[in-house]
């Protein structure tokens, strides 16, 4: 079985190599500002959900089956109209929708 800390490791390890990735390609000009700032609010929106999922996970995980699920579904759910409300903040207030 997969331990915690691994799981850990590989989202956190992703989330920095994708902003490392991001953070040359924009030191060589070779992305537009607006495509850089796309990227990067779109690539922190998917780490906070991630972040925020394994930690309704790891809540649940020693639990009983009832609260499991509870944590489980339930966080699916608060993460998804969390997501929506972030998503429509972003396209709305912070003008990334000119591509």
């Amino acid at each position: 079985m997969i331990s915690a800390k691994n799981i850990l490791f590989f989202g956190i390890s992703i989330g920095l190599l994708s902003l490392i990735v991001l953070s040359i390609l924009a030191l060589n000009e070779s992305l537009d500002q607006i495509l850089i700032k796309s990227i990067l609010i779109g690539n922190l929106l998917a780490y906070f959900n991630f972040l925020l999922g394994l930690g309704f996970l790891f809540w649940g995980i020693n639990r009983s089956d009832s609260k499991f699920l509870v944590s489980l579904y339930g966080g699916l759910l608060l993460r998804l109209s969390l997501l929506l409300i972030l998503l429509v903040v972003v396209l709305v207030f912070l003008e990334i929708n000119e591509i």
